[in-house]
């Protein structure tokens, strides 16, 4: 691919498009070096930019470079390790969302000062049940809710959260299929309607709980314990 000598001075749009495509390492080890840090930002997160020239990349002096690095799958769990140490909280926030993060780098994110850095190491599917257990007692609901809500969340984090003040912490571990009988069970008799139509709903729910609430006071829980049995 020939690349304009002028490239730094196309707009930005069409910049990204023509280095998008780009495939040839060579090529975008030469561009990793352009002045304009608009170019190296699009070489960052140019899915073909090999490892060795993220981790060039990943020390670069603008942020937002080292943002690209962060969100790039290419990116190797090393480099990322060395990036949740990064000044700007940008950076860290894609670091926490980054699926190549190790454990050990999302449990030290989980106690960054940042609330969004915070959530998304809730949302990663990576983190650790350790990692989990001191988010479940976030100050803040968001992340606490994003815990809830995570796939990789264990029966022991999710029992822990099925206790939280919140409602909607509270029906997002009733919806969480990670969520076992028991919990469940005690969660059929949540305050709230919409905790309890979360219960009816999922499939780890015991025939006695979904029993229990088919004679639930409101309409709404039991006609989602009647939608699981639509032919019956």
């Amino acid at each position: 691919m020939v690349i304009p000598v002028d490239i730094s001075k196309l707009s930005d749009e069409t910049r990204k498009i023509l280095l998008k495509e780009i495939v040839d390492n060579q090529v975008l080890s030469k561009l990793a070096k352009n002045e304009e840090y608009k170019v190296r930002c699009c070489v960052a997160a140019n899915n073909n930019t090999s490892k060795e020239i993220l981790s060039i990349l990943s020390k670069d002096k603008n942020f937002g470079v080292r943002v690209e690095v962060a969100e790039n799958d290419n990116t190797s769990s090393e480099v990322l390790a060395e990036l949740v140490k990064d000044v700007s909280r940008e950076v860290r926030r894609s670091v926490a969302r980054n699926k190549n993060t190790r454990r050990d780098s999302l449990l030290i994110l989980a106690k960054d000062e940042d609330f969004l850095v915070r959530d998304y190491v809730a949302s990663n599917n990576n983190a650790s049940e350790d990692c989990l257990l001191i988010l479940a007692k976030d100050t803040n609901r968001y992340v606490r809710l994003s815990v809830a809500e995570n796939h990789s969340a264990t029966a022991k984090v999710l029992s822990m959260l099925s206790q939280d003040r919140d409602r909607d912490v509270r029906s997002a571990v009733a919806h969480n299929y990670n969520t076992i009988a028991e919990t469940l069970e005690k969660l059929s008799e949540d305050e709230s309607f919409e905790v309890r139509i979360s219960v009816a709903q999922n499939g780890n729910t015991s025939m006695e709980t979904l029993i229990k609430l088919y004679r639930d006071k409101d309409s709404y829980v039991r006609n989602a314990v009647l939608a699981r049995f639509p032919n019956k």
